[in-house]
């Protein structure tokens, strides 16, 4: 089976029954209503619910082309009316399907005391919201689990299910009349789509962490393909107790575009240097884990004092190829202290993983619980995509591209490249590195071990051409947090 989508013939493949072993756990399809008391446990080891809860299963959400969308309903057992928040994805509801947090190492460091069971992953857990005078709405989006259809892209189909569904919510008898849509990454995602159909009884969205554009961002960042749809990442830059301080606007006042000068001797300079010099890599290497290194260039610059890194980078480099008509570039920024060591930052405290660990080379080597430093990626062909600046747009100066078509780049051509990087957070003590890696291929962590050593593009000799005309920089946002 196909659907056609811009023009295009997109073959469907058939999804996994639910039931069946590959698809992981499944709670058969029986719309049912009971309450759940308040201290309910769904297992000993779970969270206990704080009200007594009504949870109605499997309700059904019509849409405008009659296919129906199954959900389930979590809701305060009262004789007020409350709003409601729906959670959209194709995840499974209430403990179907094998997405949780136990798929990930060290369970992210949230305990299975600290969740019902009967949240949707990524969502928002009906233990708790309804204690809070909200009703929680798990809905398995078009064709997952027992729903009708096709299980869409994230599009304008989820956009008028969506819709629909709020819609229909609204008018129950318990609900006021104002839904809110809620969660992360894929069910945050969601909630543009939905939202840009303006539904009457859309009250608020709580998109937490999710792509804009998911060929930009994701897919095919800088118009390199991507090994895996991977999820996007939450970046944090410590696990070290949190001092919160309010910033009144953004970009942050007094904040530097700083340029910094590809340099000799793996220097990031604050002036260029006059002599030219070209340092190259074999493109076509492969590591095999991204600590592993190997044909990659370094360049390290010394902070003078506290300094903050906080908002988008990029970088331009003049770089060629002597063999190929392409060139898939990647950096990473990174941080060492000041000994030389490369540092890992945990996103989840060492002591808060299940089980603790003592160091971080005894958690898994995964990008839910690891980062690097943000990435930047760019394939030189699709330079000639680049849009010009928006003014007053918060990102500044940072290039974005159409990806739209390309243009070979001749063998032994130097092209003039501008890599957007990332928005990061990044705090250095004096006496730390800033960090950044040039390299034919990808050097953070990744979802997966089977993702390492993915194949890429990559041929030949790439050559970094510095000094002189060719003007390689990097420019990064430091603030001086004491000013």
């Amino acid at each position: 089976m196909s659907l056609k989508i811009n023009g295009f013939n997109v073959h469907v493949a058939p999804v996994i029954k639910p039931g069946a072993k590959e698809a992981g756990p499944y709670n058969a399809f029986h719309p049912s209503i009971k309450e759940l008391p308040k201290g309910h446990q769904r297992t000993p080891a779970n969270r206990a619910f704080d009200v007594d809860t009504i949870f109605e299963k499997d309700i059904a959400l019509p849409t405008r082309d009659g296919a129906r969308i199954y959900a389930d309903v979590f809701r305060p057992k009262t004789d007020d009316k409350v709003p409601a928040i729906l959670i959209w994805s194709p995840y499974g509801k209430t403990g179907n399907g094998p997405h949780g947090l136990g798929m990930i190492p060290g369970r992210f460091g949230v305990p299975e005391s600290h969740v019902s069971g009967y949240e949707k992953f990524e969502g928002l857990d009906p233990a708790v919201w309804p204690a809070r005078g909200y009703a929680i709405v798990n809905v398995d989006l078009r064709g997952s689990w027992d729903s009708d259809g096709i299980v869409p892209w994230v599009g304008k189909q989820d956009g008028e299910d969506g819709y629909d569904a709020i819609e229909h919510v609204a008018k129950l008898p318990w609900c006021t009349g104002k839904v809110a849509l809620g969660g992360n990454s894929w069910l945050a995602m969601v909630q543009w789509q939905i939202a840009s159909q303006n539904p009457p009884s859309l009250a608020a969205i709580a998109p937490w962490e999710g792509n804009a554009d998911f060929y930009r961002d994701t897919l095919a960042r800088g118009g390199v393909p991507y090994p895996y749809n991977a999820m996007w990442k939450l970046l944090q830059d410590s696990m070290h107790h949190v001092v919160n301080i309010p910033l009144e606007s953004y970009p942050i006042p007094n904040t530097t575009h700083t340029k910094l000068y590809l340099g000799f001797g793996q220097k990031l300079e604050l002036s260029p240097q006059r002599e030219t010099q070209a340092l190259s890599y074999d493109a076509s290497y492969h590591p095999k884990h991204p600590l592993q290194g190997g044909e990659e260039l370094l360049f390290k610059y010394k902070m003078p004092k506290k300094t903050w890194l906080i908002g988008y980078s990029w970088l331009n480099i003049s770089i060629s190829n002597d063999s190929d008509d392409d060139i898939d570039v990647f950096a990473q920024l990174g941080k060492q202290d000041a000994s030389g060591e490369q540092l890992v930052n945990m996103n989840v405290a060492l002591n808060e993983l299940i089980p603790p660990v003592n160091h971080h080379t005894e958690a898994a080597d995964t990008c839910f619980l690891k980062y690097l430093g943000p990435t930047g990626s760019m394939r030189a062909s699709h330079a000639i995509t680049k849009v010009e600046p928006r003014p007053g747009r918060f990102t500044g100066e940072w290039p974005e591209y159409t990806n739209t078509t390309r243009k070979a780049i001749p063998a032994g051509t130097v092209a003039k490249l501008e890599i957007p990087i990332w928005p990061t957070g990044i705090v250095f003590e004096e006496g730390e590195y800033l960090t950044l890696k040039v390299s034919g291929h990808y050097m953070s962590f990744m979802e997966f071990d089977f993702l390492y050593g993915s194949s890429h593009a990559n041929k030949g000799r790439h050559t970094v051409h510095i000094g002189g005309d060719f003007d390689s920089h990097l420019v990064v946002p430091l603030l001086d947090p004491l000013a």
